[in-house]
């Protein structure tokens, strides 16, 4: 699968495994602290800081977990991950594109406002 069919798969599913609100609150958190802790990673291993790198993967770890057990809450789960490939390609679109795109096209608000 091509980088352009798999964002388009991952995208066709994305809104009914993201219907839960508090699943949807803490994607709205979690999601954003991934970001800025990648970015602190990056800036981390170029500056040569072992424990801002070990800081930054263990903020990364946590925002990925907070987000697993919220994915629990949800009736429509996640395809299950094929291998470890898989798992870092999906969980690194999700954060960096798929989600941001859910909240800035309005689905993310559409989805918390539906489900009361």
């Amino acid at each position: 699968m091509g980088i352009v069919e798999f964002f388009q798969w991952q995208w066709s599913g994305y809104s009914q495994a993201h219907q839960n609100r508090t699943n949807l609150l803490i994607h709205l958190l979690a999601v954003p602290a991934f970001i800025v802790s990648a970015v602190c990673l990056v800036v981390a291993i170029a500056r040569l800081s072992p424990v801002a790198v070990v800081l930054s993967a263990a903020a990364m770890l946590a925002s990925v977990a907070l987000q697993v057990r919220g994915h629990k809450l949800e009736q429509s789960q996640p395809r299950p991950f094929k291998s470890r490939f898989d798992f870092v390609r999906r969980v690194l679109a999700e954060q960096f594109f798929t989600f941001p795109r859910f909240v800035l096209t309005g689905r993310w608000f559409n989805n918390f406002t539906a489900n009361r």
